[in-house]
């Protein structure tokens, strides 16, 4: 009877079976997990050199995972900016410069000046202006 309750968690996990292996799925399914740090000034700049950077506030932070962490953000901008968000969501990758947020071993957050090449997953119109949501492709 074990071995069938073992198959029946792996299919239906419960919020305690859940690990940092987990988080990968999650992702892949396009959920976010916004850590909710200090924003700080970013801007997201396009690969290509004819359109214009949008300047904002944000930052990027990591989640660990059992091989590699996985660095997710968000970017705050002002409604101006939507259209032009929208436009760049369309992009294979944007550049994104800010604020990187990981914690170490000890505990402790640690802030850094990044640059990233990002993929933009959600755009939502906020009380702010509007949040975009990304995940990092690689550093720069």
């Amino acid at each position: 009877m074990r071995g069938l309750s073992d198959k029946k968690s792996a299919l239906n996990p419960t919020k305690r079976d859940l690990g940092h292996t987990s988080l990968i799925q999650y992702s892949e399914r396009r959920y976010i997990n916004m850590n909710l740090y200090k924003q700080k000034p970013a801007t997201l700049t396009p690969t290509e050199a004819s359109e214009v950077s949008i300047e904002g506030a944000g930052y990027a932070f990591s989640i660990p995972d059992t091989f590699q962490d996985i660095i997710q953000g968000v970017f705050f901008a002002e409604r101006d900016h939507s259209e032009a968000l929208e436009a760049l969501k369309e992009n294979e990758t944007v550049q994104f410069s800010g604020t990187w947020y990981k914690r170490t071993q000890a505990g402790t957050v640690r802030g850094q000046k990044k640059v990233f090449l990002v993929k933009l997953e959600k755009i939502v119109n906020v009380s702010q202006g509007v949040r975009v949501n990304f995940l990092v492709d690689s550093e720069v």
